[in-house]
């Protein structure tokens, strides 16, 4: 704030940590066990909404039950970093990655 510039932080991990061990058209790929699917767009929409209290209450859980990526170490970096002063999320995507899952989300700061 003090040199009036802007800062981008990016955080790079995946979600829900079940994938395809074997090859598959990439036409019908999808998230790989159904449960893991609910936990990941369950999350996103705590986000979007802005419920950052029981978003970071159910990260644990989450982390557990939908196998995700390196803990969901990822998230907790970026907010962290934000402090978790976050007031909700925009998913600009969310989709399979070979059976796992992934998404592009945008923080807003509050």
């Amino acid at each position: 704030r003090t040199l009036g510039r802007r800062v981008a932080l990016i955080g790079v991990g995946g979600l829900s940590g079940s994938f395809f061990r074997h090859a598959i058209d990439i036409a019908t790929d999808h998230i790989a066990v159904a449960e893991e699917d609910a936990w990941n767009r369950r999350m996103l929409s705590m986000l979007e909404r802005g419920e950052v209290s029981a978003f970071r209450a159910a990260c644990p859980d989450y982390a557990r039950a939908a196998r995700v990526d390196m803990g969901f170490k990822h998230c907790a970096f970026v907010m962290g970093a934000l402090d978790w002063r976050v007031s909700g999320a925009v998913v600009h995507g969310y989709g399979p990655l070979y059976g796992a899952g992934g998404a592009v989300v945008e923080f807003k700061l509050g």
